[in-house]
């Protein structure tokens, strides 16, 4: 049988202050979201995720958390096709640099992400900062 999902990962990285999110403009489609990517054969989530913040923002990401698996479908795909995402919290560390895949790298207070942010990815962000969040983001 063919498979009708894809698997990925995604990063919600923090500054260090906590105050602010990583995001990045993509060359190819021109849309502010968070670093995300697939997985390599053989690579573990907590592996890809850093791999591909690294690649996309330029800086580490230290995993404070794993927040969940997120299973959507996208309105322009497939309807009976599925996105996968492995969902990890970090703080990014180190420069933040354009690359060959995205075009800038900024920081965005929660509160003030860009205009046509993805939705699903809202949800994310949103469910990082729900209470159970705070354990870590006072310390």
């Amino acid at each position: 049988m063919k498979r009708i999902y894809s698997e990925g990962v995604c990063g919600v990285g923090f500054t260090p202050d906590k105050k602010e999110i990583i995001l990045i403009k993509r060359r190819d489609y021109s849309m502010w979201e968070l670093p995300h990517g697939g997985k390599e054969e053989n690579e573990s989530e907590e592996d890809a995720v850093r791999r591909e913040f690294k690649e996309e923002t330029g800086a580490d990401f230290e995993i404070i958390s794993f927040q969940g698996v997120y299973d959507f479908r996208l309105p322009t795909k497939n309807p009976f096709f599925r996105d996968i995402e492995y969902v990890y919290i970090g703080i990014a560390t180190g420069s933040l640099k354009q690359n060959d895949e995205a075009r800038e790298v900024r920081r965005f207070a929660p509160a003030k992400l860009p205009y046509g942010f993805p939705f699903w990815q809202k949800h994310y962000i949103n469910d990082a900062l729900k209470p159970n969040f705070d354990s870590w983001v006072d310390n």
